[in-house]
């Protein structure tokens, strides 16, 4: 061999331990914990780069979705702000960007938009507004708003309704009284210091009025919630619509006490059990085929109310009220509502352990007539 072949040998033997010697501290270096500890962090570097990806599209998804809310908070204000204007035009404006919240916005906002249309409806005395915000309640959609947005209408419903309720009722004999003292204005009855007289009309000067004068007088009488003011009478009709309407589309409550209802339709209703209806007006109302086991009607005025065909087993149909016996008058051309002592309709219902102690269920009137040739005539009610 020759030497220049030797040599050539020599430097390839050489590179080649040079090689071995780099790959063995390489090899030392990644086994090593600075080398361990190395690697873990390049592997380590993806997962932050994914994690710093993902948090990224979190973070503008969230922006997103903030300027969203922002935007429809924004949207829901405004329509607030109209709903509380002076000006109709401005209110129907407000009550329709209200009904867009019903069946689009948060379930928070439906909640909202439907107890703000109602405490709108038990303060509006404009009957285009108030047809409006009713005309909303009649069209829900099903499935919209959310049952925890019905329920909650509900509850703000009746709460307003049962608010007006006391509120006209508490008034009822301060309007009779000053009824009656306009009315006895009109007969310039001389001494007669209306402004000392208190409520009570004397006995001295009920005496001295002739019969017609005397009739004149009771027909200044009026039920509760007859010849209400306008504002009153359409808060109150507004609110017992808004009612049924609710109950009709699903809405649920077990409390409905001291309410103005009258002629209200619960028929539609999912089931009423347990639910109290205690000192409530449901005259004429229609209950027919309602399932109501268990619930409570203690010293309600059920007059002509309708329970045909209904699940009355345990209810209290309760009544704590004495009867008058003695004689009643009733002109039968004045609109009194006297003597309009309608019997609850109980046919085919259900009435196993329940409780109908004081409800009348028999009537027997005599009626006189003074402006015919009939001198009495008599009228039994019965179920």
């Amino acid at each position: 061999m020759s030497e220049t072949s030797k040599q050539q040998n020599a430097e390839k033997s050489a590179l080649e331990t040079g090689k071995l010697s780099l790959e063995k501290r390489l090899l030392q270096r990644q086994l090593s914990v600075q080398g361990l500890l190395m690697a873990w962090l390049q592997a380590g570097s993806v997962l932050v780069a994914l994690f710093g990806a993902i948090l990224v599209f979190v973070v503008g998804f969230g922006q997103l979705r903030q300027g969203a809310d922002n935007q429809a908070a924004d949207r829901f204000d405004k329509a607030l702000t109209r709903l509380a204007s002076e000006r109709a035009d401005e209110r129907m404006t407000g009550v329709s960007g209200l009904e867009l919240f019903l069946s689009d916005g948060s379930p928070l906002l439906q909640k909202q938009a439907l107890q703000f249309l109602i405490n709108g409806l038990s303060m509006e005395t404009d009957t285009r507004v108030r047809g409006a915000i009713l005309d909303v309640l009649t069209d829900l959609s099903p499935g919209r708003p959310s049952q925890a947005a019905l329920d909650v209408g509900l509850r703000t419903a009746v709460e307003r309704n049962r608010s007006l309720t006391r509120s006209i009722v508490d008034n009822w004999p301060q309007r009779i009284a000053q009824e009656k003292k306009k009315t006895l204005a009109k007969f310039n009855i001389t001494g007669l210091d209306l402004a000392q007289m208190g409520d009570e009309i004397p006995a001295k000067v009920l005496a001295a009025l002739t019969t017609k004068q005397y009739l004149a007088l009771l027909d200044s009488e009026r039920g509760r919630f007859a010849e209400l003011n306008p504002p009153e009478q359409l808060q109150l009709i507004g609110l017992r619509t808004a009612i049924q309407t609710l109950v009709a589309r699903g809405a649920t409550s077990d409390d409905f006490k001291d309410i103005y209802c009258e002629e209200c339709d619960f028929s539609r209703a999912k089931s009423l059990d347990r639910t109290t209806f205690d000192g409530a007006y449901l005259a004429d109302a229609n209950f027919a085929h309602v399932s109501l086991r268990g619930a409570s009607f203690r010293n309600a005025d059920l007059g002509g109310t309708n329970f045909f065909g209904a699940d009355l087993i345990n209810a209290d149909l309760r009544v704590n009220r004495r009867w008058d016996a003695g004689l009643r008058v009733n002109r039968r051309e004045s609109p009194l509502g006297f003597g309009r002592h309608n019997l609850p309709l109980l046919e085919c219902a259900k009435l196993g352990g329940a409780d109908l102690s004081g409800q009348p269920l028999v009537l027997f009137f005599k009626e006189f007539d003074t402006t015919s040739v009939d001198e009495l005539s008599y009228s039994i009610k019965l179920p």
